[in-house]
Parts: structure tokens; C-alpha cells; sequence
């Protein structure tokens, strides 16, 4: 039988009767997998993982973590999960050890962990240097470390590569990867960033205003997404743009002759083909668009 780290039943919540934030959410994060939280601005992310981590109190019994229910574990759950909510709370004019120092004696915890965590985010050299002067992908490894200090089973990780560089971003997904794989932490991303969390996570929850739209395996979501994506680069766009949108659904445009238009199937291609051509459309591209990007789109249009 299959365990889970998190599950909600049900969990609904709003700030006023008039705006329902999540209404009957329902999710299920196995133990010792990445799962990732998809969902627009706006769709309830954040409020859920401030649910998630007490920052905000539902009134129902709605919430459990490791098999029982969130209220009845407070404080003690926060010695095997860790949490980074927004932009993660760093002294600048302290060392990256003095921050972590900070934590291990709010926590009272064994400061020899401090250098272990540091190695673990690639940090271990830059243990004196101060927080000011590192990188933001830097800083970003360092509130991770804060995370690990006390042997978290669990990770709650809000858009943890939000507003990062590439290599940034890829730091901080192979570090997560590693921990997951090494460790055997179960890691909750909540995110927006499609190409980063296709690439870490073995399970997608998506949300949309308030409302889970599909939860599973990355396989699951593509065996349900059976319609076709095709990204069409046109000459004289301006001219031939109409003609295109009386035949097809075009989804939207990516640039000035670049267009997207959905389709029933991949069998359909050849009849677009062929239009094209008796309307004498010129073609410079003709692509098939796969992958989680084109999965949330149809879920969330």
C-alpha cells in the first residue's frame, strides 16, 4: 500500500464569503517522490502551502502529513519537515554559518551540523564569506541548508528557483534531484516555472482557480492529453492570419508569424498540410509541441 507524506481531503478555505481561495482540494504526495505544484498567479499555490505549513489554520481536520493530522502534530512536525514559504529571511551582514548558527540554536541543534548541511548545497567553502556577497542562487542554496538542518523527512519549497539564472536554476535543481535520490526526503515544489519542474518531478498536482484539475504521474498526464499542438511559422502573416483562424483553433501567437493551433490528433497534420499549400500560405516551420507546457495550457485555458 502506497504512502503519503501529504494529503488533503476536501480542504477548502477563503478569506471572505464572497472569495473562495481553494475550494474541495485534494492532494496526495507519496512518500519519496518530487512533487510538483502547478497553477497560474492567483490559482491558490501559496495559500495551500500556507496551509500546508500552519502559517495559515484551516478549521477542518482536512490536512495530514505522514498519516495524521496537522494540528495534533504542532510544533513537533517541524522537526521532520522543513520549509522555505516566499523569499527566504537571511542575515546579509552574517556569515553563511552565523545564519545557520542562528537556527541551530533555535532549534537546539548539534552545531557540527551546520558544516554537514554546507556540503551537502556545495556551500562548504564559502561557510565564512559574507551572505551580501553571495550570488542569488547562492542565497537560495543557503535557505535550502536552513531546511536540512534538522534531518527533514519533508520539504515544502515555494518557487525555490523564482527569479534565478539558468546556472542558478540548475544548481538548485540537481541539488534537489541529489537530496531526494541520496537522502530519500519527499520534496513539495510549488511552482510556476513548467520546463524546471517537467525536469525534477515524478508527480504533478496542477490547480487552477481554487480547484485541483489533475494530479499524477508525469505518463498519466500525457496518456489523458491525446490533442495535438502545432507550432506554424508563416510568411505574410498579416495577410494569411485570418484564413488560418477561420480553419483551426489557434491558440494563441508566439510572435509576429508564428502561430499555435490545436488539433484532434497527430493525423490531422497531413490535412493542414495540404491547406497550407491550396492557400498558398508559405511555410518556414512546421513543429509538433509536446510536454507539460502544452498539458497545462489545455487544463487551464
Amino acid at each position: 500500500m502506497k504512502e503519503f507524506a501529504i494529503q488533503t481531503e476536501d480542504l477548502s478555505f477563503s478569506y471572505s464569503k464572497k472569495h473562495k481561495i481553494l475550494n474541495k482540494v485534494n492532494i496526495n504526495v507519496p512518500k519519496g517522490s518530487i512533487y510538483g505544484f502547478l497553477g497560474p498567479n492567483g490559482a491558490g499555490k501559496s495559500t495551500t502551502m500556507q496551509l500546508l505549513t500552519g502559517v495559515l489554520v484551516s478549521e477542518k481536520d482536512d490536512i495530514s502529513i505522514f498519516g495524521k493530522e496537522i494540528k495534533s502534530q504542532m510544533p513537533e512536525m517541524f522537526h521532520k519537515m522543513g520549509a522555505l514559504v516566499e523569499s527566504p529571511s537571511l542575515y546579509m551582514h552574517l556569515s553563511a554559518i552565523d545564519n545557520l548558527r542562528c537556527v541551530t540554536t533555535l532549534k537546539s541543534i548539534d552545531e557540527s551540523k551546520i558544516y554537514e548541511v554546507l556540503e551537502l548545497v556545495g556551500l562548504l567553502e564559502n561557510g565564512n564569506q559574507k551572505v551580501k556577497k553571495f550570488s542569488l542562487g547562492m542565497k537560495q542554496r543557503l535557505a535550502i541548508a536552513m531546511t536540512l538542518l534538522g534531518d527533514p523527512e519533508l520539504l515544502l519549497l515555494d518557487e525555490p528557483v523564482n527569479g534565478l539564472d539558468p546556472t542558478g536554476m540548475t544548481e538548485v535543481r540537481e541539488l534537489l534531484v541529489n537530496l531526494n535520490k541520496e537522502k530519500g526526503i519527499t520534496i513539495f515544489i510549488s511552482s510556476h516555472l513548467l520546463d524546471e519542474i517537467q525536469k525534477m518531478c515524478t508527480y504533478i498536482g496542477i490547480i487552477h482557480k481554487g480547484e485541483i484539475q489533475f494530479e499524477g504521474t508525469m505518463e498519466e498526464l500525457a496518456s489523458r492529453n491525446t490533442d495535438c499542438t502545432v507550432l506554424l511559422e508563416i510568411g505574410e502573416s498579416e495577410k494569411h492570419a485570418s484564413i488560418l483562424e477561420e480553419a483551426y483553433e489557434v491558440l494563441r501567437q508566439e510572435s509576429e508569424n508564428q502561430f499555435k493551433i490545436s488539433l484532434s490528433s497527430k493525423e490531422d497534420i497531413p490535412e493542414v498540410t495540404k491547406f497550407l499549400i491550396q492557400n498558398n500560405i508559405p511555410v518556414y516551420q512546421l513543429r509538433i509541441e509536446e510536454g507539460l507546457e502544452n498539458w497545462f495550457l489545455t487544463l487551464t485555458k
